[in-house]
């Protein structure tokens, strides 16, 4: 049997294949003991396996002497504060975000509201280590529904960043992907005074690719030149990534959503920023604009929010259409995001294809390597110590640093894959920095 991927983003696997119920009941028992928990949050993502891993990790939490508060349906981020909010020991996300629908997955939440830093993940590991025994208490403790969409999506619009937003009356495609956002992001288009157009299909699964890019973004860009909005907003899975599409139907990038929340927050609030290190160099220019410092963390979310909290930063994220707001929500979160693109483009009396000329021009690219030569690290600072004047960075994989590119080559936490991103100032260069990198490491048949 093949091996689930386990790390600092959770456990994820193909689901009856390497992510198994009896694996599902180990994780969910052990994450248990290790917070030595009483109250427990479980939600999910809308995947076909999502229910019966729900019933395997409620049994498995049962067991260890838990009451168990299902959160049904919800977004990640949504599961994420609503752990904190109702003092509960910790939750789990039943998700694979935005690996694709057979993917399915475990992502622990701890009771301070984010994910487990790696140190605590560490202690978490070395808690299987001992047999859960099953627990006199079981037969006593209960599984409770617990409706908390309202009440998330209310903490968002009620922050002092969103309050007494006048209704501006927007309309506002969303493509969910039949996802846990569906119903958090009508709400929140409602409650910020705009009018949600839903593209959610009767179907079941997921109607296009799992991740909100450009290319999966081609019935939102076509429903809004069709029927003529002024906006759209589109989420993987589970809610935590977010892009947007403009008035003409044209997708902005995922990196522009981290940099529409720069411009939002530090207008407001100046203050040390945090991205990760795959993140595009456009947010270097925009922190140099307002004059405030910004950092690079490890790729893996909750690397980004270790910095966050170490640095006091006021807003971060990842180029993959993660915005941190950490006075709102330790975690990406979708929603956060689809509030600042709102009170943006109300406050500016713009659209949406105006406010992205102000954003800094750089052109990446990524991509994916499955077989790989073992020493492609020797390799590529080879090719790159002759005759280029680069810097090294070790920090997460290898990262290529020139004066007008970069070039980042790193295994993935989600998935068995090596991913490799390149961004330069010339569409031609980063296009010839990803094919002579394939070149190097990839092993040919």
């Amino acid at each position: 049997m093949a091996k689930p991927i386990f790390t600092i983003s959770g456990l994820r696997g193909i689901f009856g294949k390497d992510l198994t119920l009896e694996l599902v009941m180990k994780y969910s028992k052990h994450f248990a003991s290790y917070l030595s928990a009483k109250k427990i949050a479980v939600g999910r993502d809308t995947r076909f396996s999502g229910l019966i891993l729900f019933h395997t990790a409620v049994a498995g939490l049962l067991d260890c002497g838990c009451d168990v508060f299902d959160f049904g349906i919800c977004p990640t981020p949504a599961i994420v504060m609503m752990t904190k909010k109702l003092r509960f020991d910790g939750g789990i996300q039943i998700t694979a975000s935005h690996n694709p629908e057979e993917w399915n997955g475990l992502k622990f939440i701890s009771g301070k509201g984010r994910f487990l830093f790696p140190s605590e993940l560490v202690e978490f590991k070395r808690s299987f280590k001992k047999e859960i025994e099953f627990s006199n208490d079981a037969y006593n403790k209960r599984l409770s529904k617990c409706e908390i969409i309202n009440t998330y999506v209310k903490h968002i619009a009620d922050s002092d960043y969103f309050r007494k937003v006048p209704n501006k009356n927007f309309r506002v495609g969303i493509d969910s992907c039949n996802g846990a956002a569906e119903d958090a992001a009508v709400k929140m288009v409602e409650m910020l005074g705009s009018t949600p157009i839903s593209l959610k299909t009767s179907g079941a699964g997921f109607p296009r690719g799992t991740e909100p890019n450009s290319r999966n973004l081609q019935k939102l860009s076509s429903a809004i030149r069709k029927h003529k909005l002024d906006l759209g907003i589109a989420f993987d899975p589970d809610g935590d990534r977010f892009s947007c599409v403009d008035e003409h139907g044209v997708p902005l990038s995922e990196e522009s959503t981290v940099l529409l929340a720069l411009l939002f927050i530090l207008k407001r609030h100046k203050g040390p920023v945090v991205v990760n290190n795959s993140t595009t160099m456009a947010v270097d220019n925009i922190c140099t604009r307002y004059r405030v410092p910004l950092y690079r963390s490890k790729t893996g979310e909750i690397n980004v929010v270790k910095m966050m909290q170490e640095v006091d930063a006021v807003v971060g994220g990842e180029g993959n259409g993660g915005v941190i707001v950490p006075s709102i929500n330790s975690t990406r979160d979708g929603l956060v995001a689809t509030a600042i693109l709102l009170k943006l483009l109300y406050e500016r009396k713009s659209t949406l294809s105006t406010i992205r000329k102000e954003l800094p021009v750089y052109f990446m690219r990524k991509t994916i390597i499955k077989e790989y030569r073992d020493e492609w690290q020797k390799s590529i600072r080879k090719k790159f110590a002759d005759g280029f004047n680069v810097k090294f960075n070790n920090q997460d994989g290898l990262k290529v640093i020139g004066k007008d590119f970069w070039l980042l080559i790193r295994k993935s936490n989600t998935e068995p894959i090596l991913r490799i991103i390149a961004e330069s100032n010339n569409r031609n260069l980063t296009a010839k920095l990803i094919r002579d990198t394939i070149d190097q490491i990839k092993i040919r048949s």
